[in-house]
């Protein structure tokens, strides 16, 4: 897909102005977005064209090639901050000045997102450590992680509302392959798929059959230290 480039230098990919993400009347007045990109030839891609879409300008800067970024967002609707083939963990001056100034966004609670590098960037002014996995697994590419959420937690609060959440479970602890990292996502799209598969046959199994409620765990008493006298007695 082409891209094209305007006067100010935005290199956009082109988006249809229509359907979901059309900007409605009177969008055109909205805050501009901080975009903050780390290569020469780097664009905004597809979220600079949703963002456009949705009514904000970009106010795209590059600070690895001098640009500035604002002493607040307080103009901007929000911030973004892109990937590159840098890391967080670089030496260099303008990715210690990036993390630090992400620190505006968070103490003036300004929609922000990191993509990438920027997420790296997010975790070290956080606190967090960046670095390999402990055990060697990689992250690539796109996982299917969402894809059946919705449907089972619809299944779960039938379940509470049965009284019966929790039964396949009681008594052991659940041990479910869920978002564990994988480099193979077909694998991981395997376990989500048998996942949602037995969930959905033991929702129709409650139609078919009406389960019991989990009993209520019976309180639990702390134990009472013994009194002096007890003490004194068992002494004697």
């Amino acid at each position: 897909m082409p891209f094209r480039a305007n006067i100010a230098g935005e290199n956009v990919l082109p988006f249809a102005r229509t359907g979901k993400f059309a900007a409605s009347p009177g969008t055109e007045s909205r805050l501009p977005v901080l975009v903050v990109l780390h290569q020469e030839h780097s664009t905004p891609g597809r979220v600079g064209n949703v963002l456009r879409a949705l009514g904000h300008r970009l106010d795209i800067r590059r600070p690895r090639f001098g640009d500035l970024l604002p002493e607040t967002l307080d103009d901007h609707a929000g911030a973004v901050i892109f990937g590159g083939p840098m890391s967080a963990n670089d030496p260099d001056d303008y990715i210690a000045k990036e993390i630090d100034w992400i620190k505006i966004a968070l103490k003036e609670q300004r929609p922000f997102l990191g993509i990438c590098l920027g997420a790296q960037m997010l975790a070290r002014q956080l606190g967090a450590a960046v670095a390999p996995h402990t055990e060697g697994q990689t992250q690539i590419g796109y996982y299917p992680i969402r894809f059946y959420n919705r449907r089972l937690v619809a299944i779960a609060k039938r379940k509470m509302s049965l009284g019966i959440y929790g039964n396949h479970n009681a008594g052991k602890r659940p041990a479910l392959v869920g978002f564990s990292v994988r480099s193979a996502s077909l694998v991981m799209l395997a376990h989500g798929l048998v996942r949602w598969w037995k969930a959905e046959v033991a929702n129709a199994w409650t139609y078919v059959k009406k389960p019991r409620p989990l009993a209520k765990p019976a309180p639990v008493v702390p134990a009472q230290a013994p009194s002096r006298e007890s003490s004194a007695a068992v002494s004697s």
